[in-house]
C-alpha cells in the first residue's frame, strides 16, 4: 500500500519549506470562500430548467429514431483513500 502522510499540512505544504506551525493550512475564511463558491455552482447548475428536466424529463430523438424520455441524474463517488486503492485495483 503507498504511502499516506497522517496530517494535511504535509500535502498542503508538499513544496518548499515547512510553514511555521502557527500558520493553519486552510484559513477560515479560504473555506468560507470555497463553501460560498461550490454553493454558487450548484445554484448555477440547478436552476428551473435542469430541476423541470429532472422531474419530468426530455423527449430527446435517439439514434434509432424513437424518441425516450431521459432524466439527468447527478451521481457523487466518495470514498477513503484505502476504498479509493481497492477500487483502483479492480480497473487495472
Amino acid at each position: 500500500m503507498p504511502y499516506r502522510s497522517d496530517t494535511t499540512t504535509e500535502n498542503v505544504y508538499s513544496s518548499g519549506p515547512s510553514p511555521p506551525a502557527s500558520v493553519p493550512p486552510f484559513p477560515d475564511s479560504l473555506q468560507d470562500c470555497r463553501r460560498e463558491l461550490m454553493h454558487g455552482v450548484w445554484r448555477f447548475l440547478l436552476d428551473g430548467d435542469f430541476l423541470d428536466a429532472y422531474k419530468h424529463g426530455i423527449v430527446v430523438r435517439c439514434h434509432d429514431g424513437i424518441e425516450r424520455r431521459i432524466y439527468p441524474r447527478i451521481s457523487t463517488y466518495s470514498a477513503d483513500y484505502p476504498e479509493k486503492l481497492v477500487y483502483l485495483s479492480f480497473l487495472m
